[in-house]
């Protein structure tokens, strides 16, 4: 088996990132300035000439040609004549070495022929390569090369650039054109090429060395703390519920909460899950303990096979099943394991249905139950399990009233969803209690009601599972000494 490649930290990540974005920005710097150097230079040159002979011919037949032809030839070091269709020149501006102008009549013409042909601009680019005296020490002679070497190739670098541009104007006054003819040199940039190759090679060493020390330190700012809560995440799974101190950063202080409300829940967990242990322990082992204790009494005495013996081995196996069918339930429903199966209704009759049956089993222990129906209600539910939040409801109720024993159930239209409620006169529920009813095994520390049984603190547990996995809501208000309203939603169904 293939084992999975080991992935980077963020540290390393981090310092790999800026340093190469550092190498990237700089050997960009490197070839712009330095490599394509020539290139750049050359058509800023070309551009700057074809500028001049532009706004030159725009101003021939006028009183500023020559402050034009002036401009330009001391802002770019231009050379530029004007001269007309038969080749003379009628204006000049030229530095003194050019005054003998390579340009004689018949190639001026020829030059204005060629403008004329090509839509009245021409260029001219010619190279010619700067080659540097061979000194030889007096009395020697200069060495012949040997047959077999090669010629050397002339560097780009000592080629000097001559460009000729001539454009012709438009017509003026009198219908003449006359052409505009710029001459400059493109001067080799060797100097400036190693001046810049020096200059980078000190900028690089530098840069890179202060690259690789930021780089360090902003990854040691930003995967510090998430080193901490990396390492407080796995204590996690050793019962180590404390969070580092650590952040900085908004997005880490996000996760650093996250994490200390997931150790919070981790930690109630745990001990939710040794209370109920505790309290599961408890009640089989109570129920069973009076089952083997009857039992055998039944068995070893006689005479105490009686009628109320036997009832009280039943009734506590029957407190076992109870207990186990909350839990199997519980767990069903909470894990989806048994999927609901949803039908459209009424629940105006389910809910009636129970009520009414509720109230035939509870009028012999003296309970008065009154049940009072919405029509036209409609929701799409497992009739199953709504009937087991109804039963866990109004059996709450009942476990809890001991001296008023009147208890109404309401089916009522709360916005889009339909509730159910089931009141009672009970002791009440303390306030500081109402958000751990809803918890597992936890019972309120009050008497038992008549019937004389305990909860397994599991029915109102199951009424949340059953109205979330409907997407509805529970809830409960309660008063001390009055009684408390306990009731569940769940939503219209909208065809």
């Amino acid at each position: 088996m293939k084992r999975p490649k080991k992935s980077w930290s963020i540290k390393t990540k981090l310092i790999v990132i800026i340093t190469s974005f550092t190498g990237i920005a700089l050997l960009l710097l490197v070839l712009t300035q330095v490599f394509f150097l020539d290139f750049f230079y050359q058509h800023i040159k070309i551009h700057s000439i074809e500028t001049a002979a532009a706004e030159i011919c725009g101003a021939v037949g006028t009183e500023d040609l020559s402050d034009y032809m002036e401009y330009w030839h001391a802002k770019e070091q231009l050379e530029i004549l004007l001269v007309d269709e038969s080749g003379n020149v009628l204006f000049r501006e030229m530095s003194d070495k050019m005054e003998n102008s390579r340009f004689d009549r018949a190639s001026l013409q020829a030059v204005y022929r060629d403008a004329q042909g090509n839509g009245g601009t021409y260029l001219l680019q010619d190279s010619f390569e700067l080659t540097p005296p061979n000194k030889q020490p007096a009395g020697e002679s200069k060495p012949s090369k040997p047959p077999d070497l090669p010629e050397p190739k002339p560097n780009k670098r000592n080629v000097s650039e001559q460009l000729v541009y001539a454009r012709i104007s438009e017509p003026t006054s009198t219908n003449i054109q006359y052409m505009v003819l710029i001459y400059a040199s493109i001067s080799p940039v060797s100097a400036t090429v190693r001046t810049l190759i020096f200059q980078f090679s000190i900028a690089i060493c530098v840069l890179a060395g202060m690259s690789f020390v930021i780089s360090r330190l902003i990854a040691k700012k930003i995967a510090d703390p998430i080193i901490k809560i990396n390492t407080a995440a796995k204590d996690l799974a050793k019962g180590t519920y404390e969070t580092p101190q650590a952040g900085g950063y908004r997005e880490i202080e996000e996760l650093l909460k996250t994490l200390d409300q997931a150790s919070k829940d981790l930690k109630r967990s745990e001990e939710l899950q040794r209370e109920l242990f505790a309290n599961v322990s408890h009640d089989l082992r109570t129920p069973l303990t009076m089952i083997t204790g009857y039992s055998e009494a039944i068995r070893d005495l006689p005479g105490e096979d009686s009628a109320d013996n036997i009832q009280v081995v039943i009734d506590e196996a029957n407190r076992l099943t109870r207990l186990v069918d909350d839990v199997l339930d519980l767990s069903k429903i909470r894990t989806g394991s048994q999927p609901l199966n949803l039908q459209t209704f009424d629940p105006d009759e389910v809910v009636g249905e129970i009520a009414e049956r509720c109230r035939r089993m509870a009028e012999p222990d003296g309970f008065t139950l009154q049940y009072e129906g919405e029509e036209g209600l409609c929701v799409e539910a497992d009739e199953l399990r709504l009937s087991q939040a109804v039963y866990n409801l109004i059996g709450n109720a009942m476990m809890h009233s001991k001296e008023n024993k009147e208890i109404r159930v309401t089916l009522t239209r709360e916005g889009d969803y339909a509730r159910v409620s089931v009141i009672d006169h009970g002791p009440g529920i303390p306030e500081r209690e109402l958000e751990d009813i809803w918890k597992r095994y936890y019972r309120l520390n009050t008497p038992m009601g008549t019937s004389g049984l305990r909860s397994t603190g599991l029915g109102l547990s199951i009424v949340r599972a059953v109205a979330e996995r409907h997407n509805g809501r529970c809830g409960v208000s309660s008063e001390q000494g009055k009684g408390s309203c306990f009731w569940f939603e769940l939503p219209c169904f909208k065809a």
